[in-house]
């Protein structure tokens, strides 16, 4: 996936995931580990 989209998800940034229905978008946004929580 970091490939796919230049090197992973920036701090900061929204990030539109879209595809079709059934095809694993929540399962994917709520796999995403929160790294640092401190801004």
């Amino acid at each position: 996936i970091d490939a796919l989209i230049g090197g992973g998800l920036r701090a900061g940034q929204l990030t539109e995931l879209v595809g079709p229905s059934s095809s694993g978008k929540t399962q994917h946004v709520c796999s995403i580990p929160i790294g640092d929580t401190h801004f």
